[in-house]
Protein backbone atom coordinates (compact mmCIF):
# COMPACT_ATOMS: atom_id res chain seq x y z
CA UNK A 1 0.00 0.00 0.00
CA UNK A 2 1.29 3.25 -1.21
CA UNK A 3 0.69 6.54 0.81
CA UNK A 4 -1.34 8.95 -1.07
CA UNK A 5 0.71 11.71 -2.75
CA UNK A 6 1.06 14.88 -0.90
CA UNK A 7 -0.70 18.17 -1.67
CA UNK A 8 1.87 20.85 -3.36
CA UNK A 9 0.70 24.22 -2.21
CA UNK A 10 2.58 26.15 -4.13
CA UNK A 11 2.52 29.52 -2.75
CA UNK A 12 3.78 28.34 0.55
CA UNK A 13 6.51 26.92 -1.15
CA UNK A 14 9.92 27.87 -1.80
CA UNK A 15 11.65 26.13 -5.50
CA UNK A 16 13.50 24.50 -2.80
CA UNK A 17 11.04 23.56 -0.47
CA UNK A 18 8.48 22.35 -3.05
CA UNK A 19 12.27 19.63 -4.53
CA UNK A 20 11.99 18.16 -0.71
CA UNK A 21 8.43 17.58 -0.54
CA UNK A 22 8.41 15.96 -4.37
CA UNK A 23 12.10 14.12 -3.34
CA UNK A 24 10.31 12.74 0.32
CA UNK A 25 7.35 11.49 -1.77
CA UNK A 26 9.65 9.61 -3.93
CA UNK A 27 11.19 7.92 -0.79
CA UNK A 28 8.13 7.04 0.81
CA UNK A 29 7.13 5.73 -2.34
CA UNK A 30 9.98 3.47 -2.63
CA UNK A 31 9.93 2.46 1.05
CA UNK A 32 6.19 1.71 1.06
CA UNK A 33 7.22 -0.43 -1.83
CA UNK A 34 10.18 -2.21 -0.43
CA UNK A 35 9.86 -1.96 3.15
CA UNK A 36 13.71 -1.26 3.20
CA UNK A 37 14.64 1.28 5.58
CA UNK A 38 17.11 2.88 4.13
CA UNK A 39 14.43 4.84 2.84
CA UNK A 40 12.36 5.46 5.76
CA UNK A 41 15.87 7.22 7.09
CA UNK A 42 15.83 9.33 3.56
CA UNK A 43 12.05 10.74 4.11
CA UNK A 44 12.88 11.25 7.95
CA UNK A 45 16.35 13.65 6.68
CA UNK A 46 13.96 15.12 4.38
CA UNK A 47 11.37 15.62 7.13
CA UNK A 48 13.68 17.50 9.42
CA UNK A 49 15.44 19.44 6.82
CA UNK A 50 11.48 20.76 5.97
CA UNK A 51 10.68 20.95 9.62
CA UNK A 52 13.52 22.80 10.90
CA UNK A 53 14.18 25.28 7.51
CA UNK A 54 15.78 24.44 4.59
CA UNK A 55 17.00 28.13 3.95
CA UNK A 56 18.96 28.32 6.97
CA UNK A 57 21.81 26.65 8.79
CA UNK A 58 21.74 22.54 7.90
CA UNK A 59 22.85 20.17 10.24
CA UNK A 60 22.71 16.30 9.83
CA UNK A 61 22.81 14.20 12.28
CA UNK A 62 22.83 10.59 12.61
CA UNK A 63 24.79 7.79 10.21
CA UNK A 64 24.75 8.98 6.55
CA UNK A 65 26.72 5.96 5.12
CA UNK A 66 24.64 4.31 3.14
CA UNK A 67 24.54 6.02 -0.69
CA UNK A 68 20.95 6.79 -0.66
CA UNK A 69 21.26 8.77 2.60
CA UNK A 70 24.53 10.67 1.11
CA UNK A 71 22.77 11.79 -1.94
CA UNK A 72 19.78 12.85 0.17
CA UNK A 73 22.12 15.17 2.02
CA UNK A 74 23.52 16.87 -0.45
CA UNK A 75 20.10 17.40 -2.83
CA UNK A 76 19.15 19.07 0.45
CA UNK A 77 22.03 20.84 0.68
CA UNK A 78 20.90 22.35 -3.34
CA UNK A 79 17.77 22.75 -2.06
CA UNK A 80 18.79 25.45 -0.14
CA UNK A 81 19.76 28.13 -2.47
CA UNK A 82 16.45 27.90 -4.45
CA UNK A 83 14.93 30.50 -2.33
CA UNK A 84 12.65 31.39 -5.39
CA UNK A 85 8.81 30.91 -4.29
CA UNK A 86 7.82 28.06 -6.23
CA UNK A 87 5.07 29.41 -8.20
CA UNK A 88 7.00 32.52 -9.17
CA UNK A 89 5.92 35.05 -6.67
CA UNK A 90 8.18 37.62 -4.64
CA UNK A 91 9.96 35.07 -1.91
CA UNK A 92 7.84 37.02 1.17
CA UNK A 93 4.97 34.58 0.57
CA UNK A 94 6.54 31.37 2.29
CA UNK A 95 7.68 30.56 5.29
CA UNK A 96 11.25 29.74 6.55
CA UNK A 97 10.41 26.42 7.88
CA UNK A 98 7.44 23.65 7.08
CA UNK A 99 5.83 21.85 10.31
CA UNK A 100 3.64 18.97 10.55
CA UNK A 101 0.53 21.42 9.08
CA UNK A 102 3.19 22.21 6.75
CA UNK A 103 2.24 26.21 7.36
CA UNK A 104 5.28 26.68 9.61
CA UNK A 105 5.77 29.73 11.32
CA UNK A 106 4.41 32.51 8.99
CA UNK A 107 7.03 34.65 6.33
CA UNK A 108 7.20 38.04 8.17
CA UNK A 109 6.25 40.56 10.39
CA UNK A 110 3.67 42.96 10.60
CA UNK A 111 6.09 46.07 10.62
CA UNK A 112 7.15 45.43 7.17
CA UNK A 113 3.79 45.02 5.49
CA UNK A 114 1.07 42.40 6.29
CA UNK A 115 2.02 39.09 7.60
CA UNK A 116 1.63 35.76 5.58
CA UNK A 117 0.69 33.77 8.43
CA UNK A 118 -2.95 34.17 8.65
CA UNK A 119 -3.26 34.31 4.42
CA UNK A 120 -4.73 30.92 3.52
CA UNK A 121 -3.16 28.27 1.42
CA UNK A 122 -4.54 28.42 -2.02
CA UNK A 123 -6.40 25.50 -3.05
CA UNK A 124 -7.77 25.49 0.15
CA UNK A 125 -11.64 25.01 -0.29
CA UNK A 126 -12.40 26.47 3.79
CA UNK A 127 -11.47 29.37 2.76
CA UNK A 128 -13.17 30.92 -0.47
CA UNK A 129 -11.46 34.47 -0.18
CA UNK A 130 -7.75 32.95 -0.49
CA UNK A 131 -7.13 34.46 -4.11
CA UNK A 132 -8.23 38.23 -2.21
CA UNK A 133 -6.09 37.88 0.85
CA UNK A 134 -3.11 36.95 -1.15
CA UNK A 135 -3.81 39.53 -4.13
CA UNK A 136 -4.02 42.41 -1.22
CA UNK A 137 -0.46 40.92 -0.01
CA UNK A 138 1.09 41.78 -3.64
CA UNK A 139 -0.84 44.80 -3.96
CA UNK A 140 0.97 45.93 -0.30
CA UNK A 141 4.66 45.14 -1.67
CA UNK A 142 3.70 47.04 -5.21
CA UNK A 143 2.68 49.96 -3.05
CA UNK A 144 3.76 50.13 -0.04
CA UNK A 145 4.85 53.58 -0.25
CA UNK A 146 1.34 54.64 -0.57
CA UNK A 147 0.19 52.70 2.57
CA UNK A 148 2.80 53.81 4.31
CA UNK A 149 2.16 57.71 3.28
CA UNK A 150 -1.44 57.73 3.54
CA UNK A 151 -2.25 55.80 6.17
CA UNK A 152 -5.97 54.73 4.89
CA UNK A 153 -8.23 53.34 7.37
CA UNK A 154 -7.66 49.77 6.97
CA UNK A 155 -4.20 48.49 8.37
CA UNK A 156 -1.60 46.33 7.20
CA UNK A 157 -2.24 44.33 10.71
CA UNK A 158 -5.55 43.60 9.93
CA UNK A 159 -5.82 40.08 8.10
CA UNK A 160 -8.93 41.24 6.50
CA UNK A 161 -7.53 44.47 5.57
CA UNK A 162 -8.37 43.31 1.52
CA UNK A 163 -12.06 43.83 2.74
CA UNK A 164 -11.24 47.52 2.98
CA UNK A 165 -9.82 47.81 -0.57
CA UNK A 166 -13.10 48.58 -2.18
CA UNK A 167 -15.41 50.10 0.70
CA UNK A 168 -16.48 53.61 0.25
CA UNK A 169 -14.91 54.34 3.59
CA UNK A 170 -11.32 54.36 2.28
CA UNK A 171 -10.15 58.04 1.95
CA UNK A 172 -8.06 58.04 -1.17
CA UNK A 173 -5.70 61.30 -1.89
CA UNK A 174 -7.27 61.22 -5.61
CA UNK A 175 -9.22 58.84 -8.39
CA UNK A 176 -6.04 58.50 -9.94
CA UNK A 177 -4.00 56.63 -7.28
CA UNK A 178 -7.58 54.65 -6.30
CA UNK A 179 -8.06 53.86 -9.79
CA UNK A 180 -4.49 52.08 -10.30
CA UNK A 181 -4.42 50.30 -6.75
CA UNK A 182 -7.86 49.30 -7.44
CA UNK A 183 -6.85 47.78 -10.90
CA UNK A 184 -4.18 46.18 -9.34
CA UNK A 185 -6.08 44.85 -6.81
CA UNK A 186 -8.32 43.23 -9.23
CA UNK A 187 -5.63 41.69 -11.54
CA UNK A 188 -4.07 40.32 -8.92
CA UNK A 189 -7.57 38.80 -7.41
CA UNK A 190 -7.75 37.35 -11.02
CA UNK A 191 -4.18 36.01 -11.30
CA UNK A 192 -4.53 34.16 -7.73
CA UNK A 193 -7.96 32.46 -9.12
CA UNK A 194 -6.10 31.21 -11.90
CA UNK A 195 -3.62 29.76 -9.78
CA UNK A 196 -5.41 28.42 -7.05
CA UNK A 197 -7.13 26.53 -10.29
CA UNK A 198 -4.17 25.38 -11.60
CA UNK A 199 -2.74 24.83 -8.24
CA UNK A 200 -5.41 22.10 -7.54
CA UNK A 201 -5.83 20.66 -10.80
CA UNK A 202 -1.98 19.60 -11.14
CA UNK A 203 -2.48 18.50 -7.36
CA UNK A 204 -5.40 16.32 -9.04
CA UNK A 205 -3.54 15.18 -12.36
CA UNK A 206 -0.22 15.43 -12.79
CA UNK A 207 0.97 11.85 -11.50
CA UNK A 208 -1.76 10.72 -13.37
CA UNK A 209 -0.70 12.08 -16.30
CA UNK A 210 3.16 11.30 -15.93
CA UNK A 211 3.99 8.37 -18.32
CA UNK A 212 2.66 10.44 -21.32
CA UNK A 213 5.88 12.07 -20.80
CA UNK A 214 7.89 8.80 -20.78
CA UNK A 215 11.02 9.79 -22.69
CA UNK A 216 11.54 13.08 -20.98
CA UNK A 217 14.45 11.97 -18.51
CA UNK A 218 16.51 9.76 -21.74
CA UNK A 219 19.67 11.90 -22.24
CA UNK A 220 20.36 13.78 -25.21
CA UNK A 221 24.09 12.76 -25.63
CA UNK A 222 22.84 8.84 -26.29
CA UNK A 223 23.35 8.62 -30.11
CA UNK A 224 21.50 5.01 -30.06
CA UNK A 225 18.52 6.81 -29.74
CA UNK A 226 15.90 5.95 -32.72
CA UNK A 227 14.44 8.53 -34.66
CA UNK A 228 10.78 8.04 -33.58
CA UNK A 229 12.14 8.39 -29.52
CA UNK A 230 14.22 10.96 -30.23
CA UNK A 231 11.15 13.08 -31.74
CA UNK A 232 9.59 12.01 -28.68
CA UNK A 233 12.00 12.52 -26.18
CA UNK A 234 12.22 16.45 -27.78
CA UNK A 235 8.12 16.48 -27.55
CA UNK A 236 8.14 15.11 -24.27
CA UNK A 237 10.86 17.56 -22.73
CA UNK A 238 8.96 20.33 -24.01
CA UNK A 239 5.48 19.08 -22.48
CA UNK A 240 7.30 19.52 -19.23
CA UNK A 241 8.41 22.92 -20.01
CA UNK A 242 4.93 24.11 -21.25
CA UNK A 243 3.17 22.44 -17.73
CA UNK A 244 5.94 24.27 -15.98
CA UNK A 245 5.80 27.50 -17.52
CA UNK A 246 1.85 27.19 -17.01
CA UNK A 247 1.99 27.00 -13.35
CA UNK A 248 4.87 29.46 -13.00
CA UNK A 249 6.42 26.31 -11.53
CA UNK A 250 10.26 25.40 -12.05
CA UNK A 251 11.02 22.99 -15.12
CA UNK A 252 13.13 20.55 -12.46
CA UNK A 253 10.02 20.65 -9.91
CA UNK A 254 7.93 19.48 -12.52
CA UNK A 255 10.39 16.98 -14.30
CA UNK A 256 10.23 15.22 -10.48
CA UNK A 257 6.41 15.37 -10.09
CA UNK A 258 6.10 13.53 -13.23
CA UNK A 259 8.52 11.26 -12.14
CA UNK A 260 7.28 10.62 -8.90
CA UNK A 261 4.22 9.79 -11.28
CA UNK A 262 5.24 7.24 -13.62
CA UNK A 263 7.21 5.66 -10.16
CA UNK A 264 3.77 5.22 -8.50
CA UNK A 265 1.52 4.42 -11.43
CA UNK A 266 4.22 1.49 -12.19
CA UNK A 267 4.30 0.34 -9.01
CA UNK A 268 0.30 0.10 -8.67
CA UNK A 269 -0.02 -1.13 -12.11
CA UNK A 270 2.25 -4.31 -11.85
CA UNK A 271 5.47 -2.92 -13.83
CA UNK A 272 7.37 -2.61 -10.31
CA UNK A 273 8.96 0.31 -9.53
CA UNK A 274 10.71 1.58 -12.40
CA UNK A 275 11.87 4.95 -13.40
CA UNK A 276 11.06 6.25 -16.67
CA UNK A 277 13.94 5.50 -18.14
CA UNK A 278 13.98 2.27 -17.34
CA UNK A 279 10.27 2.34 -18.40
CA UNK A 280 11.14 3.01 -21.75
CA UNK A 281 13.51 0.01 -22.49
CA UNK A 282 10.71 -2.04 -21.39
CA UNK A 283 8.62 -0.96 -24.00
CA UNK A 284 11.19 -1.48 -26.11
CA UNK A 285 10.47 -5.57 -25.96
CA UNK A 286 12.93 -7.29 -27.13
CA UNK A 287 15.90 -5.33 -28.14
CA UNK A 288 15.25 -3.77 -24.70
CA UNK A 289 18.22 -5.31 -22.74
CA UNK A 290 20.58 -4.32 -26.20
CA UNK A 291 19.51 -0.78 -25.48
CA UNK A 292 20.00 -0.90 -21.94
CA UNK A 293 22.80 -2.09 -22.42
CA UNK A 294 24.26 0.61 -24.53
CA UNK A 295 22.70 2.95 -22.20
CA UNK A 296 24.13 2.03 -19.08
CA UNK A 297 21.12 1.89 -17.60
CA UNK A 298 20.03 -0.63 -14.86
CA UNK A 299 17.55 -2.52 -15.53
CA UNK A 300 17.46 -6.65 -16.35
CA UNK A 301 14.75 -9.61 -17.09
CA UNK A 302 11.59 -7.70 -17.72
CA UNK A 303 8.52 -9.61 -19.12
CA UNK A 304 5.86 -9.42 -21.93
CA UNK A 305 3.64 -9.00 -18.82
CA UNK A 306 5.11 -5.80 -17.81
CA UNK A 307 5.11 -4.60 -21.59
CA UNK A 308 1.25 -5.33 -21.31
CA UNK A 309 0.94 -3.29 -18.20
CA UNK A 310 3.10 -0.38 -19.14
CA UNK A 311 0.92 0.02 -22.12
CA UNK A 312 -2.20 0.20 -19.82
CA UNK A 313 -0.80 2.75 -17.85
CA UNK A 314 -0.09 4.57 -20.80
CA UNK A 315 -2.93 4.92 -22.28
CA UNK A 316 -4.50 6.03 -18.76
CA UNK A 317 -2.04 9.12 -18.45
CA UNK A 318 -3.49 10.40 -21.71
CA UNK A 319 -6.61 10.52 -20.52
CA UNK A 320 -5.31 12.28 -17.99
CA UNK A 321 -3.08 14.34 -19.80
CA UNK A 322 -6.90 15.83 -22.10
CA UNK A 323 -8.51 16.68 -19.21
CA UNK A 324 -5.97 18.35 -17.58
CA UNK A 325 -4.48 20.23 -21.06
CA UNK A 326 -8.14 21.28 -21.67
CA UNK A 327 -8.84 23.00 -18.30
CA UNK A 328 -5.81 24.52 -17.78
CA UNK A 329 -5.00 25.75 -21.44
CA UNK A 330 -8.16 27.63 -20.78
CA UNK A 331 -6.62 29.93 -18.06
CA UNK A 332 -2.97 29.79 -19.56
CA UNK A 333 -2.96 29.02 -23.19
CA UNK A 334 1.02 30.51 -23.93
CA UNK A 335 2.80 28.29 -22.78
CA UNK A 336 1.38 25.57 -24.99
CA UNK A 337 1.60 27.17 -28.14
CA UNK A 338 4.45 24.99 -28.89
CA UNK A 339 3.31 21.76 -27.73
CA UNK A 340 0.07 21.46 -30.18
CA UNK A 341 0.31 17.68 -29.72
CA UNK A 342 0.76 17.60 -25.83
CA UNK A 343 -2.77 15.86 -25.49
CA UNK A 344 -2.99 13.93 -28.55
CA UNK A 345 -2.33 10.17 -28.72
CA UNK A 346 0.47 10.50 -31.28
CA UNK A 347 2.54 12.50 -28.89
CA UNK A 348 2.11 8.92 -26.22
CA UNK A 349 5.22 6.59 -25.98
CA UNK A 350 4.32 3.47 -27.90
CA UNK A 351 6.04 0.01 -28.38
CA UNK A 352 6.62 0.65 -32.09
CA UNK A 353 8.77 3.67 -31.44
CA UNK A 354 11.86 1.56 -30.76
CA UNK A 355 11.22 -0.49 -33.92
CA UNK A 356 11.96 2.34 -36.77
CA UNK A 357 15.36 1.32 -36.50
CA UNK A 358 17.70 -1.56 -36.14
CA UNK A 359 19.83 -1.74 -33.25
CA UNK A 360 23.59 -1.27 -34.67
CA UNK A 361 25.73 -2.99 -32.31
CA UNK A 362 28.50 -0.78 -34.01
CA UNK A 363 27.29 2.93 -32.85
CA UNK A 364 29.15 4.68 -30.13
CA UNK A 365 28.76 3.59 -26.39
CA UNK A 366 27.14 6.78 -24.88
CA UNK A 367 29.32 8.93 -23.04
CA UNK A 368 29.63 7.66 -19.34
CA UNK A 369 27.73 10.76 -17.33
CA UNK A 370 28.06 11.00 -13.30
CA UNK A 371 24.43 9.66 -12.26
CA UNK A 372 24.48 12.30 -9.59
CA UNK A 373 25.37 15.11 -12.26
CA UNK A 374 22.98 13.93 -14.84
CA UNK A 375 19.79 13.33 -12.72
CA UNK A 376 20.03 16.62 -10.56
CA UNK A 377 20.65 18.55 -14.27
CA UNK A 378 17.64 17.16 -15.50
CA UNK A 379 15.42 17.94 -12.87
CA UNK A 380 15.15 14.33 -11.74
CA UNK A 381 16.69 14.31 -8.18
CA UNK A 382 14.36 11.64 -6.73
CA UNK A 383 15.71 9.58 -9.09
CA UNK A 384 18.65 9.12 -7.30
CA UNK A 385 17.16 7.25 -4.68
CA UNK A 386 15.52 4.36 -6.68
CA UNK A 387 19.52 4.00 -8.24
CA UNK A 388 21.05 3.75 -4.92
CA UNK A 389 21.78 0.58 -3.52
CA UNK A 390 19.22 -1.72 -1.94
Amino acid sequence: MLRPATFIPANRLSDGQMNLVLLRDNARILGDYSGLQVYKKAETLIDNALYYGIHGSLNFSGDLREDVLQRTAAIIKQAKNKTRNAMGIDQFGFSASIGDDQKGRGGTNNAAGPGATNIPLLGDEADPYAAEKWAYLEVWKKHRAFFNAWKPAFKETDKNGWQGMTQKSVKWPNQDAKDKILAYFADRVAFFKDQNFVIKTYNQSIEKSGHHFLYHQIDRKWQGVPNRVDFKRVLHSGGISALAEAGLFQRENMSLWVENGILRKNIEGGVGAESSINSSFILAGASGEAYQSQYQAAIKGFTPDQIIKLVVAITAALGAIVTLVGAVRNKRPAPFASAQLIDTKEYSADESDWKQLTLDPLQPTPETTDNTTLYLAAGAAALLLLNGKK
